[in-house]
């Protein structure tokens, strides 16, 4: 017995053509997607590990209380630049959790936060 023949109208190879885009630029968008927030987390990354140098390096090179002095060292800055850092953190592992899943909604960033007024940011 002779498989049975298929036979397709016009209109049923447009739609089956349309859909076959639509799922292949549906997947292809959240490619992309994922790659840019991939991008992303790995920049928030290394803001992260930068700030962290930046606060080492000015701790080594700020040693003393003394106010009038070029090399004052200001309590303020470490609290500031966990802060950062932390920020940074949490904007890394909230790209990284968006570009697991491309699909779900992604809310806008925070901004960073305030820097202490009167405390040099390297």
């Amino acid at each position: 017995m002779p498989p049975p023949r298929v036979r397709f109208t016009m209109r049923q190879m447009m739609v089956i053509v349309a859909i076959l885009a639509a799922v292949i630029g549906t997947v292809e968008g959240l490619r992309r997607r994922r790659e840019s927030f991939n991008r992303r987390a790995e920049l928030f990354a290394q803001k992260g590990s930068a700030a962290i140098m930046d606060e080492q390096n000015y701790r080594m090179s700020h040693r003393t209380n003394r106010r009038d002095s070029p090399f004052y060292y200001d309590n303020r800055t470490s609290a500031a630049y966990d802060r950062l850092v932390e920020h940074y953190d949490e904007m890394r592992t909230k790209y990284e959790r968006a570009a697991a899943r491309p699909w779900w909604f992604v809310e806008p960033d925070r901004p960073e936060p305030d820097w202490p007024k009167g405390v040099p940011k390297r």
